[in-house]
């Protein structure tokens, strides 16, 4: 498989991003870049013009067979004015920020994947299993994922539900809300997750999706990791407030 790897966002260090492909060739799949994917502009991964040509560079390269973020961080959502219906002709992998090129590139029919960004694919000298995941869900175009570590809460956790899975980072999709580039969420199941965010930004962004009505319709909201995001008493109550569990 050819997968090429796009930093549409923050700036990436070259040195995790070559152990990881090295790490994918030496499976057998061919590793290629974006021309400006190592470049830095402020604490950007080069300038706008410069990161949106190799995103559609990647997107339109008939060689290419997926396109593997770099990483998350900030900086993809400048991007949104500028892309088209080039977004979704093959598969993109990635998440946190990502998650802004991801629900567009689902808005225009494509196949987006909510998974690790290529810099997180390795554990040790390996492919991670999520990493692994992806992959499978790549060469057959579907895969069944299990998710033992779920815990379900609130009304409907004994009910099943179903529906296509969107969402992303919390503070991103706060951040579209209000905005055209934010699709609407009704029937979907919702994923949620966030980094580095204090308790009080993190019920700040839930009260601005659900004043903005952004979560109304969903099937179900599933919160994943939120990781350093430090609170008082836990975040439990945080999302208890807000009808989260």
């Amino acid at each position: 498989m050819r997968i090429q790897v796009v930093a549409p966002g923050a700036a990436v260090k070259e040195e995790r991003i070559t152990a990881a492909a090295e790490v994918l060739e030496a499976s057998g799949h061919v590793i290629t870049f974006g021309a400006h994917t190592f470049q830095r502009h402020r604490y950007l991964a080069g300038r706008d013009e410069l990161r949106l040509e190799d995103l559609k560079s990647a997107m339109t390269d008939k060689a290419v067979d997926a396109v593997w973020f770099a990483r998350g961080g900030t900086g993809c959502m400048h991007l949104l004015p500028h892309v088209a219906d080039w977004l979704a002709l093959k598969p993109i992998i990635g998440y946190s920020d990502n998650c802004s090129l991801l629900l567009q590139a689902w808005k225009l029919g494509g196949r987006a994947i909510h998974g690790p960004v290529f810099e997180e694919i390795v554990a040790g000298d390996a492919i991670s299993q999520h990493a692994e995941d992806v992959l499978t869900l790549l060469s057959k175009g579907s895969a069944a994922l299990h998710f033992s570590g779920l815990i379900p809460g609130g009304s409907l956790e004994r009910v099943n539900v179903t529906g296509p899975t969107l969402g992303g980072n919390l503070a991103t999709l706060s951040s579209l809300a209000g905005t055209s580039w934010l699709p609407s969420m009704a029937g979907a199941i919702v994923l949620l997750e966030d980094v580095g965010e204090p308790f009080y930004r993190i019920e700040r962004s839930l009260a601005q999706l659900r004043l903005c009505g952004v979560l109304d319709g969903a099937q179900a909201v599933v919160l994943g990791n939120f990781t350093n995001c430090p609170a008082r008493g836990g975040l439990p109550p945080v999302f208890r407030t807000h009808r989260m569990t």
